[in-house]
């Protein structure tokens, strides 16, 4: 039951733009149930929409460690997902990118959609893909 309260306000935390404490509180959810899913998740979404790859690696790693059976086999396939991106330099079912290339959405559209992102990574990623073209 702590970690649910610990996943709770650690959300908050996220929503009320306390992003530095909400991955510590994560952090503490996953040390104290490190069995559970959510906890790892919680905490690596927060890491990587705070465009903290290496950490958000390392969490993945670690849950991969502590997970077991159906739990393990969701990490395994985000960390191969994971791999897949850092070595390509392409991301997988990247939306934007998608609905782009088909013409679902304009130029503008697209720019609208990366400021939203910030400074993350999946944000930089979209900016060297418009680039590009």
């Amino acid at each position: 039951m702590m970690s649910e309260g610990l996943i709770w306000f650690g959300q908050l935390l996220s929503k009320c733009r306390r992003d530095d404490r909400a991955v510590e509180v994560f952090r503490q959810a996953t040390q104290i149930a490190p069995d559970k899913l959510e906890c790892w998740l919680e905490l690596i979404r927060q890491q990587l929409r705070l465009g903290l790859s290496g950490p958000a690696e390392e969490s993945l790693e670690l849950a991969r460690e502590k997970l077991a059976g159906a739990d393990r086999d969701i990490v395994e396939a985000a960390t191969f997902v994971n791999v897949l991106e850092n070595r390509t330099g392409l991301k997988i079912a990247c939306i934007e990118e998608i609905a782009y290339t088909q013409g679902w959405i304009d130029r503008a559209q697209l720019e609208a959609n990366i400021a939203k992102l910030g400074k993350s990574s999946y944000g930089a990623y979209l900016r060297n893909f418009l680039a590009g073209r």
